[in-house]
């Protein structure tokens, strides 16, 4: 099982010390989603390199689940 999509909901509205709350949802082949957050992301944290960092983490723990079924493994 793969994250096949995912994106980063980033708000508009920035806080007072210029931070901004992002939702990310991670989308897998069979179509179900992994939502993550709101967290608050500070200014000049790179959104995209978390986002792509949290899908391989996501998309990790799914294989190593389904393995582990198809093993019988808890």
């Amino acid at each position: 099982m793969s994250i096949v999509s995912s994106t980063a909901n980033i708000d508009a509205h920035a806080q007072q010390d210029g931070a901004r709350y992002v939702v990310e949802v991670h989308t897998d082949q069979d179509g179900k989603t992994y939502q993550v957050g709101p967290y608050l992301a500070p200014v000049g944290f790179d959104t995209a390199a978390r986002l792509a960092s949290r899908a391989l983490e996501i998309s990790t723990h799914l294989a190593d689940a389904e393995a582990a079924a198809l093993l019988g493994v808890d």
